[in-house]
């Protein structure tokens, strides 16, 4: 079951074009891939609230795959929201993508999340080109690098409680951010300097390191709360 028929996403994706160039300036084939990104932010979101049902009915709250959705494409949909600037807030494609008034079959809101891999991450209606071109606009920007880390760090936390069978996903956004505030009282530049190991290395243990004592008790004391 589609979300929308092509002839409906494709005149959507006019209006928004139409109604965002109106108001914005730059770069025309970056703005075209930003309108893209945006749509299918869109149309990704409304699958998930078209298969909240299925969802909730295994167990799960829909909102853990959209969060594991957009922060798997965090660069991508950042650099489109700087590039269309406040008109997409004000006009976007919110509610021009409508959802089903019946659930899509159980088999396509599985296959939904366990498609969505490092290998396949895809936004629908924007091609390769496109995400990288949103990338390199995204680094372009000279970002603070600490913003990338912290939310691999809560990424990371949030999906290790899901994969722990902690289900409430406001229990366990409540742990992650209280986990990522407590990593903040450790010295940036020593915790980059582990983070970065890690990154090439995962296996590299944050138990071995110096600061790690103190900042274990903080650390219990998030999954307390």
């Amino acid at each position: 079951m589609k979300l929308c028929s092509i002839r409906i996403c494709a005149v959507a994706l006019v209006l928004f074009t139409r109604t965002i160039s109106a108001g914005v300036s730059g770069d025309p084939e970056q703005l075209s891939a930003a309108l893209h990104v945006q749509a299918g932010r869109e149309m990704a979101h409304a699958l998930f609230t078209a298969c909240s049902t299925n969802y909730r009915a295994l167990g799960f709250d829909p909102r853990f795959f959209v969060f594991f959705w957009d922060t798997a494409r965090f660069e991508v949909l950042e650099s489109a929201r700087i590039t269309l600037g406040k008109e997409a807030d004000e006009n976007g494609l919110q509610g021009l993508v409508k959802v089903p008034s019946t659930a899509p079959p159980m088999e396509r809101c599985a296959a939904v999340v366990r498609e969505d891999t490092p290998a396949h991450r895809i936004v629908p209606g924007a091609s390769k080109k496109e995400l990288e071109l949103m990338r390199t606009a995204y680094h372009a920007t000279n970002p603070d690098s600490h913003v990338a880390r912290n939310k691999s760090l809560l990424n990371d936390c949030v999906k290790a409680n899901f994969n722990a069978r902690q289900l409430d996903f406001d229990q366990a956004m409540k742990i992650c951010d209280c986990t990522v505030a407590a990593v903040h009282t450790v010295p940036h530049d020593e915790f980059d300097q582990w983070f970065a190991l890690v990154q090439l290395n995962p296996s590299t243990s944050m138990q071995e390191q110096r600061w790690y004592p103190e900042l274990l008790p903080k650390l219990q004391a998030c999954t307390t709360q």
